[in-house]
């Protein structure tokens, strides 16, 4: 389970496990809290194509839907991924 504070969900990037439409990695672009700092809405947006769509904040906490970060997946489902001029093979 990806943990996430709410707080630090703006501007956070994402990558789809599953791209559709070819879009892959995602930004948080909006985020709305209510007076008791509840998120009352969130906003994702598609780096590749800018199509925005809402989305439940806790959605992005399934680990088999959403990856924090913005990283690449081999085509035998192992993360790559990329720190500097180094790459890695997570498995």
């Amino acid at each position: 389970m990806n943990k996430i504070n709410p707080k630090k969900l703006l501007n956070s990037k994402w990558t789809a496990v599953n791209p559709q439409r070819k879009e892959k990695h995602f930004v948080v672009s909006e985020v709305e809290f209510d007076e008791d700092g509840n998120v009352i809405s969130c906003f994702i947006e598609a780096v590749i194509s800018k199509r925005s769509v809402a989305i439940n904040w806790h959605d992005l906490k399934d680990e088999s839907t959403w990856v924090h970060g913005w990283k690449q997946f081999s085509s035998h489902g192992n993360t790559i991924s990329r720190s500097g001029n180094e790459t890695a093979l997570v498995s």
